[in-house]
């Protein structure tokens, strides 16, 4: 045969070394990528956390208000503006700060 046995494990030695350093290349040259995915994934994890218990908190308030009301007495009238305005949740602090701005000239605009 053309490959002795150690003409193939010679191969196969390089082969082997060859495959670790580009595979610690590879890795070498791309984790700072991965880290900073991993960095904006643990940011954007604690923002959607915080929307969720501010979402939720305005849900339990205003669940509250419409229970006082439905054990309130039948013949009170309930006229807009008469409630104390409340807001848990504020959707555009929740946004990346470039938006947030870019929405808020927006409404301003509109108003």
């Amino acid at each position: 045969s053309p490959l002795d046995q150690a003409g193939v494990a010679w191969i196969h030695e390089k082969a082997v070394v060859g495959l670790e350093d580009f595979a610690e290349f590879v890795c070498t040259a791309v984790w700072p990528m991965v880290q900073k995915d991993l960095d904006r994934l643990a940011q954007l994890e604690g923002r959607m956390v915080n929307v969720q218990r501010a979402y939720f908190q305005e849900l339990v308030a205003l669940r509250n208000k419409v229970r006082q009301k439905e054990s309130g007495p039948e013949d009170e009238e309930v006229k807009p503006g008469d409630d104390d305005e409340l807001s848990f949740f504020d959707p555009v602090c929740y946004l990346d700060p470039e938006l947030a701005a870019l929405v808020r000239e927006t409404v301003q605009e509109k108003v």
